[in-house]
């Protein structure tokens, strides 16, 4: 004998005081969720590569010197120049090597900076090269 046997075959009452729920409200109460919201964003941030800061040696840094040293002289032109600079990542230890080729405005020697025509502003320490642009 089954325990339920006495109201297997009993009639389904249905609840008049309640409306019955869409499918669309049923399937949301089973709809998966983000239980670790921000865990993807984490996981791209870790694996996202970054490059160590080159270290020059005194020939490069000389070439650099020298590069900038002609640069000053041509100022009144604005000269377009190539700069591979190292930029130091905001989000975890390294950087990513830039180009930039632009024209030069200035090259501001007390605070170590190079300042183009639209503005940027490149210190001179991130430097890795600086070439006068084809022409």
């Amino acid at each position: 004998m089954n325990a339920y046997e006495d109201i297997i075959n009993t009639p389904y009452k249905h609840i008049t005081r309640h409306k019955n729920m869409s499918l669309h409200d049923r399937a949301a109460q089973f709809a998966p969720f983000a239980a670790l919201t921000g865990f993807d964003g984490m996981i791209y941030e870790s694996e996202r590569y970054t490059d160590s800061r080159p270290v020059l040696c005194e020939d490069d840094a000389a070439a650099i010197d020298k590069a900038l040293a002609s640069l000053s002289q041509k100022l009144d032109s604005r000269p377009e120049v190539s700069i591979v600079y190292f930029r130091e990542d905001t989000r975890k230890s390294g950087g990513s090597f830039e180009k930039k080729t632009a024209p030069l405005r200035l090259i501001d020697t007390v605070e170590r900076q190079l300042i183009f025509v639209d503005k940027t502003v490149i210190d001179i320490n991130d430097i890795i090269s600086i070439v006068p642009a084809e022409v």
